[in-house]
This record gives C-alpha cells, structure tokens and sequence, in this order.
C-alpha cells in the first residue's frame, strides 16, 4: 500500500512548539520506523523549512511548488495534488486539517479512487465551525488521538461516526528520564539560567495557544499562592504568548510580575528537562488541549495539576490533582497542596511515570495500520419500495440528503417538496445509506434509491431535476452526478455564499477571505456541469453574477413561497402563490433541453447494478 502524507503541518512556522505540529511529526517518525510493509511519499512544501521532516528508506520525499505563500495557494496545490493523484497513492493523510496553511477549511475529498484520511487534534468552536466542518463528511476516515475527541467527532459529525478512530496518545522512549530529585548535570543548569531559572519554579506550557491552554488562569491562581509561595517560585511560561506585556501587566498590578519567565518556543529536549525539574506542572486547560503535554509530564515524572475538561482526566487518570479551570481559586489551592506536602507529590509523581508507560507510539501504528488495511464495510442491498397509482402528470426528480421530508413544519426539503407536489408527480432519490429517510417521508411521494434514477429517467422522462445540497462544500461531491443529470442546486445553508457578496463592505481590499473563495471555486465547477443554482436573495444572485458573468442565465433567484411555513399536519405549505413546478417551466433552468439525452445514460453511473427482479422496484 502506498500512503502519502501531507507535511505542511510540520513545515508551518513555530510547529515545533506546538501540539497537532509536535504530534505530527512523531507519528510519520513512528510510522516510518515501525511499519515494514508499506511505502510512503512525503508531500513537502518549497519555500519552508524541512529539518523536522524524518527520513526513511521506505519514504520518498515529494516537494509541492506553491505559486504564493498565501494560504489559498498552497490548498489550491495540494488540492491538485489529491485530485489528480500522480503518483497512484491508495491513502492521502491531512496531519492538521483545520490548520491556517489550510484557511481553516480541511481539503475536500477527491472525486477519483485516493482514499483520505484526516488526523483532528482539535474541534473546539474556535476552531472549526460546522460549516468548515462539512468537507470531513467525504473523508473516509477521521482519526482522533484520545477518546474524548472521539466522542466530540461523532457528536459533530454524526453522519459518519462510524469513520471516526481512535488512534490513542503516545510519548517517545527519549522522553522518559529523571525528575527533579536527582542531581542537576552543569549543562541542564546552564540551560536553565540561560532561561532566567534561578531557582524551584512552576511550569506551564501553551502550545495550544494562550487561550485554550488557559494563560489567564495560571496567571491568577500564581498571583492567589501565599506570598511564600510567590517569592519562592517562578512561574515558567513556555510557548508562543501572544501579547506577553499583558501577561506582565497581569502580575505586575498584584506586586509579582518578577517571578514571572516568559521563555517563548523551545526546543523538545529543552522541553523534556523542563518537565523533569518543575515543581508543579500546572496545565488547567479548556477542552482538547494539552494532551500531549500531559503525556510527556508524566513520563518525566512531573506532579500535575491539570483541568477536568476534555480528554485531561482520560489521560491523567489518577497520577494528578484536577480542577476546574474556570476557578482560579481552586487551581493556586491544588498547586498548594502539592507544595506543602511533598509526599503526595512523591506518590504522584511515580504514578504519572507508572501511567505513562502505557503511552506507546507501537500501540498507535498497530491501531493505524488496522485502520488502513481493514476493508470498507459493505453497504446495505435494501431498496426502496414506490407503491403509488400512476398518474399523468409531470415528473420532478429531487436528490435530497440527510434525511429530507420529515415529520418536521420547519423542513427546508419538505418545503421544496410539496410545492413542487402541487402540479407534478415528485420521486425523491436518497443515498443508500440513509434508510430511514425514505421510510419517514411521506407517502404521496415516489422514494428512490440514487442508482435507480437512470433507469426511471429512461422510462419517465424527468421534466426537472432538483438537486438539494447542504451548502457548497458539498457540491464538489456531487459533480459525478450533476455532470450526468444537471439541475437546479439549492443550497439549505447559503452563509458561505453570502461571503461572497461582503467583498465590497470590507475595509481592506486585499484581505483574503478562504472561505469565500472556496465557494467560488465549487460553483464554477457546478456551472461547467451545466447546472443552475437557486439563492434566496436578491444580494446573493448579485454577486454570483457579477463574479460569473459568462453563467448569468444559470443563476436563478428561488421565488419567495419557498419560505412559506409547512403546516404540522399536512405537511404541506401553508401558502403558495403558484406551483413551484410551474415557475421551474417558465424559467426552463432545468428543462430536458438544458440536460444530456437519455440515451447517454447507459447504465447506473452512481453505484453498483441494480436487480431487475428485485420486488421492492416498481414505477407507477
């Protein structure tokens, strides 16, 4: 098996100091070193530094030319790159798919064999939004590093929690070593005073940034110790601090900003010594942070004080005191008691050594490889039942996802639906993994599977098709299907597109928006289909022409009786001024002559045959 690696995420300035960089890193390492059947290609970026790239003999360095060092560029490469797979990889792994070399959005899957993997260190809101999180829904496998983040995957993206992995923590061997009882070698007390370390100090380490690693509160708890306590301890900061003057502000108004270090970014070995010599290592952080921090405390055999959010008590177990990080009272009281009482430090601390030898980088590639090598589960053969008399009238496709037409008065499908439904025989076609929409729509429509639709369209003859996507980032997806059957595309969530049209309210002209640009790329590829696409307001179908002037006639402003509510018990629009079927004719988007004729169709171009005999596929 060939798997390529994206390394922009060990590449990026200052990854070296932090947690998805460092994590990175360590897993290719571990990988390369401890996986002897598969090859791999690593995908290096020109312009950035490469020393904290491993090498193997196995491994095969790929360098990726950017034609700028704007983030657009170098996702635009890499897109590339996935999309046309020059080098025949069966795996393609994105270390950090939220990451700023990537705008924020993770890369989108391509539409050819080249399965992809994403590595999720973090979804906090801050992070990833649920709109930046809609690519990861085509990703074949979503891999988390601990069981919380796990749970937080599946929470966010549902629809595929069974793609989610656990791949587990680990620490490298190098890591483990001695702590602060053994004697101080004259290089680690050089290394130390280089630092401004003169003395016993407490230690804290915000690799996942200020906020998340919760710089505020370590700041006022150390200020809330004893004066005993504050004079003979620093407090040691590790890490990029963002404004570190209002870090010394902080301290500087309650008299102790002197006992304050402000390292920056170090190096991992300085990193580890760090670990061995600190008092109290204090990581109150907010959700999934820290966690590799935490590990490789324990291994140095440091005593911890850590918050109860996210996967912290997961990792921590009982080799160290948690807290509340939102209470700076209880941090500087937990940080005391192990001050003051040196032998519950003393047991801590050869707990948190005990615990983390169950941290092993073998364990994790033994987990990845099973991952890698299992098989796709098999799809479910159910098909769709459509029991209907048959009527004459005109017929509307409709590829609806994520379960459209449901028992719902808000439903922004079923308000497509029944409008449609006023003049015109509706057929929804669902995906084939999603059973259980099709069982809840209502009856009065004709329920599909996806890949029965070239064989109807051959007997029927659609009038229109209709194709309902969540928002852009799904219509890349789709462009096997759209190129095959276009329609009109309405998005349920329009926020990306709206972007589009802020262009002109922004104050500074050159300021690039990621996400407004991708979208521009999804509806060009849409109207090169042939397709249209409906907005819901006037501003939207505004912009999009004005970006697309050569596809003016394919964008098309939905009529207001869209928005009608649905009455609870019918289902059905309360008010509709005209059939939408009717509008659908006058404005002929989507009319057989805008589609390819039937007869290109031959077979079923979305998935595997379909069994003629089968009792569930009747037509009207």
């Amino acid at each position: 098996m060939l798997i390529g690696i994206d390394m922009l995420a060990v590449q990026s300035a200052g990854s070296d100091s932090t947690e998805s960089g460092r994590l990175g890193r360590q897993l290719v390492s571990s990988l390369l070193a401890l996986d002897p059947s598969n090859r791999y290609l690593l995908y290096t970026h020109e312009g950035l530094d490469t020393e904290q790239i491993p090498s193997a003999r196995r491994a095969l360095r790929v360098s990726i030319e950017a034609s700028s060092d704007e983030p657009m560029s170098r996702r635009q490469e890499l897109q590339r790159v996935l999309d046309l797979n020059p080098d025949g990889l069966d795996w393609f792994i994105l270390l950090d798919p939220f990451g700023e070399h990537y705008g924020g959005i993770p890369l989108e899957s391509p539409l050819n064999q080249l399965k992809i993997a994403s590595v999720v260190t973090d979804l906090s809101p801050t992070r990833a939004n649920d709109r930046r999180l809609a690519p990861l829904l085509d990703h074949d496998a979503v891999l988390a590093f601990t069981r919380s983040s796990v749970r937080e995957c599946r929470e966010r993206l549902p629809e595929i929690s069974d793609r989610v992995r656990l791949l587990d923590l680990a620490v490298n061997a190098s890591a483990k070593g001695s702590s602060r009882f053994e004697p101080l070698f004259p290089s680690q007390a050089h290394e130390l005073g280089r630092l401004g370390i003169t003395g016993p100090f407490l230690l804290a380490n915000v690799a996942s940034g200020t906020e998340r690693s919760n710089l505020r509160g370590i700041l006022e708890a150390y200020h809330r110790l004893p004066i005993e306590h504050r004079s003979g301890y620093q407090l040691v900061i590790t890490g990029v601090v963002n404004r570190p003057w209002s870090a010394v502000a902080c301290l500087h108004e309650h008299g102790c900003a002197d006992g304050l270090v402000l390292t920056g970014p170090v190096d991992e070995s300085t990193l580890l010594s760090l670990y061995s010599r600190c008092s109290v290592f204090v990581s109150p952080s907010f959700g999934q942070a820290s966690e590799l921090s935490l590990v490789e405390a324990m291994s140095r055999g440091a005593a911890i004080v850590a918050g109860r959010g996210g996967a912290q008590p997961e990792i921590l177990g009982d080799a160290g005191l948690l807290t509340d990080p939102n209470d700076t009272v209880e941090i500087a009281r937990q940080i005391v008691r192990l001050l003051e009482d040196p032998n519950l430090a003393r047991d801590l601390q050869g707990k948190a050594l005990d615990h983390s030898n169950r941290f092993s980088w073998k364990s994790v590639v033994e987990r990845f490889l099973v991952i890698f090598q299992n098989e796709e589960p098999e799809t479910s053969s159910r098909r769709y039942r459509f029991d209907r008399a048959h009527q004459v009238r005109p017929r509307i496709a409709i590829f609806s996802v994520s379960r459209p037409v449901q028992r719902c008065h808000d439903d922004f499908d079923a308000q497509i639906a029944w409008t449609c439904q006023a003049d015109s025989e509706i057929d929804l076609y669902f995906e084939t993994a999603d059973l259980s929409a099709a069982e809840i729509s209502h009856p009065e429509f004709g329920r599909f599977d996806v890949r029965q639709f070239a064989r109807n369209d051959n007997l029927l003859g659609y009038q229109a098709i209709v194709h309902v996507l969540p928002d852009v980032f799904a219509i890349r997806p789709k462009l096997a299907r759209l190129e095959v059957c276009p329609g009109l595309v309405i998005l349920r969530d329009e926020t990306s597109i709206d972007r589009i049209g802020l262009d002109r309210f922004r104050s500074d002209p050159g300021e690039l928006d990621i996400e407004a640009e991708v979208a521009r790329q999804r509806l060009s590829e849409l109207f090169r289909t042939g397709s249209s696409i409906g907005v819901r307001s006037s501003r939207n179908r505004e912009a999009i022409q004005k970006s697309f002037p050569a596809y003016n006639e394919q964008v098309i402003e939905i009529p207001p009786l869209l928005d009608s509510p649905v009455s609870r018990e019918s289902r059905r629009p309360v008010s509709a001024s005209r059939p939408m079927a009717a509008w659908l004719g006058e404005r002929s988007v989507v009319s057989q002559a805008s589609r390819k004729p039937r007869s290109w169709i031959k077979t079923d171009p979305f998935d595997g045959p379909i069994d003629s005999n089968d009792p569930y596929l009747k037509t009207r």
